[in-house]
């Protein structure tokens, strides 16, 4: 995010910080595998979201 930032929308921003946040917080509960796959794909999600920003703008 930091190398990026400036293609990523406020919103975006956000919202991976907040994947990123439930994640660590799930790991550190030591919540059930269902959940903790559930952040991840949340996660993986705001992750393409973030490259299809990347290389939008990039073209």
């Amino acid at each position: 995010m930091r190398e990026y930032g400036e293609v990523l929308t406020e919103e975006l921003r956000q919202i991976l910080e907040q994947d990123l946040v439930n994640l660590r917080a799930a790991l550190d509960t030591g919540v059930d595998t269902q959940s903790l796959r559930s952040y991840l794909s949340a996660l993986e999600t705001s992750a393409y979201k973030i490259a299809e920003s990347m290389y939008g703008s990039a073209g």
